[in-house]
């Protein structure tokens, strides 16, 4: 099991390094840290929402340990859009389990977690229209650094640890 985790770490290592050549290759004013941003955005998103649908042993840590820890994150942000009565208990703070099971309930009453996807969606949606504005080329590693790009926006946001 090792060389095939070592294996695939390599590829993903490759991927990378496709990906700054692909960068490289042009002088494209702002649109590299747009790629990025929209791309981090996502992948803090859908770490928002493991912490709550995750398992501790998918996750490499325990499930809701942001709120465990007194993080806010987006799922929560919404549930108390959508539950004004969240604030209180927000305010409140997380070091009693009391509050955060309140918490967990509003949360499962709430779009929270779905309105956290969707805008991880919207955020790898725009890494992928960035990438598609990128100027076209005809060399072979330019195509295949575009296309591992376009397929790290969907990677992001549809894994689930």
């Amino acid at each position: 099991m090792k060389t095939v985790i070592l294996y695939q770490h390599s590829a993903l290592c490759q991927e990378v390094l496709l990906i700054v050549v692909y960068l490289c290759s042009f002088k494209v004013k702002g649109k590299s840290p747009c790629l990025f941003e929209s791309m981090g955005v996502g992948i803090q998103l859908i770490d928002d929402v493991l912490d709550f649908t995750g398992t501790s042993a998918s996750l490499g840590k325990g499930s809701l340990s942001d709120i465990q820890l007194g993080i806010v994150t987006a799922p929560i942000l919404f549930a108390m859009e959508e539950f004004p009565q969240l604030h209180a208990v927000v305010y409140q703070g997380f070091d009693s389990p009391e509050n955060i099971d309140i918490a967990l309930e509003y949360l499962g009453k709430s779009h929270g977690i779905q309105r956290t996807r969707e805008l991880a969606m919207k955020h790898a949606n725009l890494a992928a229209t960035t990438i598609e504005s990128l100027p076209e080329s005809n060399d072979e590693r330019v195509i295949k650094s575009r296309r591992a790009l376009v397929e790290l926006t969907q990677r992001v946001i549809t894994r689930n640890k």
